[in-house]
């Protein structure tokens, strides 16, 4: 066993590591089956648990975290769907997108520098399955929450590791929920969430869809020339505020703020008009002006 740690360590001691996207076969084993096999060996260990192995991954994240020496640390949250359609031996495979689409469902914190983005750490991940959720943060499956709650989950316990820098959670547009975003409020976390343009905002006095929304906007500023679509283009942003007002039963039961929800937003476009981020973020715009330019280095933006 000790061998077979001791051959893992160093077979990934390249400088290719750094850009692999993970694990991979063993020198000199040349079959990728063989490989797995002997890898399979060592980590099918009952007697270590998820929480003990992610362990140095976060310590590693939190030097990483002091090293950077910056007031923001940003953390990317993302579902990936592992797809084993074909695989009859897993038998613990869940639906994923339809019945017969089987496998597995993965939830990823990944923290990144806040300067340049550099990848510092993954310190948290949920994996799906028949028999429960397998977590980094449980030692033991338990019941899998819905996947915006489990998010929720995710942040308090990414929150509640300590990294020393003022933590902002980034996610896609399935994270686009206001009864989530009043709750992540409450907690006084920082958040940065791509929303759908279909969703409805009251701008002023009119009632608009986000897609709508820039054609209102006057003070756009341009950022940079970004390729999209095979060509070079400009990306011109914008901000504004926007008041979220349509509740369901359950936000008004849970919410604390149910008459409406303000918030700046900040819009990313590509040439004049067309709408292709939209940031939402429950702070002070000097607040959202520290964390945008976090992410968006160098962004002249305008709060006043």
């Amino acid at each position: 066993m000790q061998e077979r740690y001791a051959r893992l360590v160093m077979a990934h001691l390249t400088n290719a590591q750094q850009i692999a996207a993970g694990l991979h076969a063993i020198e000199p084993v040349c079959q990728p089956f063989a490989a797995t096999q002997a890898a399979w060996r060592f980590y099918h260990n009952l007697a270590v648990t998820l929480p003990q192995l992610v362990q140095p991954l976060q310590e590693a994240t939190r030097q990483a975290v002091a090293k950077a020496a910056g007031p923001w640390a940003l953390v990317v949250h993302d579902w990936s769907k592992l797809h084993y359609g074909t695989h009859s031996s897993k038998t613990d495979r869940v639906p994923l997108t339809q019945e017969e689409d089987l496998g597995y469902e993965l939830l990823s914190a990944l923290v990144l520098e806040s300067r340049h983005g550099h990848p510092l750490g993954v310190v948290s991940q949920d994996v799906r399955a028949a028999d429960g959720l397998h977590s980094t943060r449980h030692a033991q499956p338990g019941k899998a929450s819905s996947a915006l709650d489990g998010l929720s989950e995710v942040l308090e316990y990414v929150e509640g590791l300590k990294f020393g820098a003022s933590l902002v959670h980034i996610a896609d547009r399935e994270a686009d929920s206001v009864t989530h975003y009043r709750q992540w409020s409450d907690r006084s976390y920082h958040w940065l969430v791509r929303a759908d343009d279909s969703r409805r905002v009251r701008y002023g006095e009119q009632d608009l869809a986000l897609s709508d929304l820039p054609s209102h906007l006057k003070d756009w500023q341009k950022v940079r020339v970004v390729e999209y679509h095979g060509r070079p283009v400009d990306q011109w942003v914008a901000q504004a505020a926007v008041v979220l007002e349509r509740l369901s039963g359950r936000q008004i039961n849970r919410c604390r703020n149910p008459e409406g929800f303000t918030m700046p937003a900040l819009l990313a476009g590509l040439g004049v008009l067309l709408p292709m981020l939209l940031l939402l973020e429950q702070y002070p715009a000097d607040q959202l002006r520290q964390m945008v330019q976090a992410v968006l280095p160098g962004l002249p933006l305008d709060t006043s």
